[in-house]
């Protein structure tokens, strides 16, 4: 009885003390050079892309900055300023140095340099889809010939882009990376309205991952493309601008003077059209 109740009291005071529930930290230290004189004594700060929150901070002094601290996990994470005129995406860890030219890490850690990898590969298939467009644009310099031939070509490239993210995410699906690929591999899917793409980056992340603010939203996203199927009533979809800044695809509706491209334009032109019943509704300059 005594030696049970020896046990039971060791057990009750380790979980007390946190010691079977403790969350490994990840120790970063962050450090980076800014050219621009007008920074000299300014703040830079870390952001953490999942909720936009600011973790750390650090004063420019002879034009370069450093940080050090611990956080909950290895973060997607930027160095960024109040005005925005500088920034550099990085993964949280030891020894990330940030450039602010390509921005990106210029060196780090693993998970940096796997990130760095990552980036090379992506540039790479961007430029053979670039590459094949220009084939194309000279092969069929008629416009509607051009078009024909890339909504042709379209789906094959984006299931070779889709795969691409999914060997990254699978490979990285608790962890800063596999965070940055699948708000990558969700914009595209979502964007091209690719439902079937879009539960299979889900099913790859790993429990952290689908538990972050990024993840919520992704299956937010699903159950919207589910609810806006053929034979559904459409339903708004919402997302984030460039500058971090909420939006909803409705507002963009109708408005003249913003400038949309590419699969975006093409999704708010098929809302305006859903809306009007207009099948040449337009918005802004494309």
């Amino acid at each position: 009885m005594k030696a049970w109740l020896n046990k039971y009291c060791a057990a009750l005071l380790l979980l007390l003390s946190g010691g079977c529930a403790a969350q490994a930290q990840t120790s970063y230290s962050v450090s980076g050079r800014i050219d621009d004189p007008e920074m000299e004594g300014h703040k830079v700060y870390l952001t953490i892309y999942d909720t936009g929150t600011r973790i750390d901070s650090a004063v420019i002094q002879g034009r370069i900055f450093r940080m050090k601290g611990t956080a909950p996990a290895s973060y997607y994470a930027r160095i960024d300023q109040d005005n925005m005129r500088e920034y550099a995406n990085l993964i949280l860890e030891d020894s990330v140095t940030a450039d602010f030219k390509t921005h990106l890490p210029s060196s780090g850690g693993p998970l940096n340099r796997s990130f760095l990898a990552y980036h090379k590969q992506k540039d790479s298939i961007v430029g053979m889809i670039a590459q094949k467009r220009e084939a194309l644009l000279r092969q069929y310099p008629d416009k509607k010939d051009f078009e024909q031939k890339i909504a042709e070509t379209s789906p094959c490239i984006r299931q070779m882009l889709y795969g691409f993210y999914s060997e990254w995410i699978q490979s990285h699906k608790n962890d800063g990376i596999g965070f940055a690929v699948w708000q990558e591999a969700h914009t595209q899917a979502a964007l091209n309205c690719e439902l079937k793409a879009l539960k299979k980056f889900y099913s790859l992340l790993g429990p952290d991952l689908k538990s972050s603010e990024t993840g919520r939203k992704g299956l937010q996203t699903i159950a919207a493309l589910e609810a806006t199927a053929v034979g559904h009533p459409f339903r708004d979809v919402e997302g984030v601008t460039p500058e971090g800044q909420p939006v909803r695809l409705l507002r963009l509706c109708g408005k003249r003077g913003i400038r949309v491209g590419g699969l975006l334009g093409q999704l708010v032109r098929t809302v305006q059209r859903r809306r009007t019943g207009n099948p040449e509704a337009t918005v802004g300059k494309i």
